[in-house]
């Protein structure tokens, strides 16, 4: 059974573990920092902070700029200055957890819809919510769908217009390129986060990282990152020639257990060394989907623009598809050696958000028509093919 997506480990990342397992450090030691350093180097970014999943770096990324803006930082607290609570926007196709980190530093989140081609947020409908808007959002969350970067550019000029902040949602795109630089350089944006997923582009089981060029958002995250304590702070030593005690720390804010073990970092930092091979292999396995599914009744949303992190190979199927005529598809795929999955229920119809119901049709209509199909290192462009195959036999 060929599953959409799944990790690739060789003997170099076992070694890498392994390596670790023997150290003196499972935790707080350099395999950390030499996996920022090259994840700094690799996207670009002056800085480079890993977490425990992408989650966190979201949350640490929303409260930093929070901050900067003058809000305050409870956790879970209603976040607001000057009687007016935080409120960040964000793409309706995504996962929840887009959206529910916002919720957690006591933002309002409010849904932007999407654009039908791309999945992406349609910075069109942005525009229009801004222009109308009785209170514009402190930050604006773009998702790079599938690991296709967002207009950044345009997204940047709308961001200097109306002075809200962008903090880049690139779980999908750390690999991908717009502009010519990496996602994930943040050259259009406050910050961006990552994840490292099991079946993200680089794995460390569960991880993230947020990459900004801000040097004081960047001290804001690491110290929220691990409880919000400082061991710098200088403690003054009677009778003693000593400066400070080695032991000392300080906890200056309240913050959070985020940080990422030694062991997730070595991995990583393997992994990374085969990060353009994994692209390559999806790139060659995303044109013979092309190829094989050109005009069908099903379409491919990946182009053949390299730029893409080439995250998921997301296709539409007809408009006039059902959710049962999609189970069946399901299980008719199922039974043809292969599995498809989903992406996403729009965030904004989830009963969490029940006042948001509705708002975005777009988004709705992409995830009645969307499937993801295998696409990972252990498919095989042949093996594409044949699902290809079996997926167009189900509408003949």
């Amino acid at each position: 059974m060929k599953f959409y997506a799944r990790q690739s480990i060789n003997e170099s990342d076992r070694k890498a573990v392994d390596d670790v397992l023997q150290s003196d450090y499972l935790t707080q030691g350099p395999s950390v920092g030499a996996f920022e350093t090259g994840l700094s180097k690799f996207t670009g970014a002056a800085h480079a902070g890993t977490v425990n999943s992408a989650t966190s770096a979201l949350i640490l990324a929303y409260k930093a700029v929070l901050f900067q803006r003058g809000f305050c930082q409870g956790f879970g607290d209603i976040c607001e200055k000057d009687g007016h609570r935080a409120l960040i926007w964000v793409a309706a196709n995504t996962f929840v957890s887009t959206a529910s980190a916002a919720r957690l530093c006591g933002a309002q989140v409010d849904f932007i819809d999407i654009d039908m081609t791309s999945g992406n947020m349609c910075l069109d409908h942005l525009t229009a919510k801004l222009e109308a808007a009785m209170y514009l959002p402190d930050i604006v969350v773009p998702v790079h769908f599938a690991g296709v970067s967002v207009d950044m550019k345009r997204l940047s000029e709308l961001s200097k217009r109306y002075g809200f902040d962008i903090v880049e949602d690139a779980a999908h795109g750390l690999g991908g390129f717009y502009d010519n630089k990496p996602i994930g350089s943040c050259a259009y944006s406050s910050a961006a986060a990552v994840s490292f997923h099991a079946i993200k582009t680089i794995a460390t089981g569960e991880g993230g990282a947020v990459f900004t060029n801000d040097d004081h958002l960047f001290e804001l995250v690491e110290g929220l990152k691990s409880h919000g304590v400082q061991r710098k702070a200088p403690m003054a030593l009677p009778d003693s020639s000593a400066d400070w005690a080695p032991w000392y720390y300080e906890n200056t804010a309240l913050g959070y257990n985020f940080r990422m073990t030694e062991i997730q970092a070595a991995l990583g930092s393997s992994q990374l060394e085969r990060i353009e091979t994994f692209r390559t292999h999806k790139i060659n396995l995303a044109q013979t989907y092309r190829d094989c599914l050109a005009n069908s009744v099903v379409t491919c949303l990946l182009t053949d623009d390299a730029m893409s992190a080439h995250h998921l190979m997301p296709v539409l199927l007809p408009e006039d598809i059902t959710e049962i005529k999609k189970i069946e598809l399901f299980n008719y795929c199922r039974d043809g050696g292969f599995q498809f999955n989903v992406h996403y229920y729009p965030v904004n119809d989830q009963p969490v958000y029940a006042d948001k119901a509705g708002l975005c049709p777009n988004a709705m209509q992409f995830y009645q028509r969307e499937i993801s199909l295998p696409f990972h290192m252990d498919v095989m462009p042949e093996q594409a093919a044949n699902f290809a195959a079996h997926l167009l036999s189900f509408f003949a």
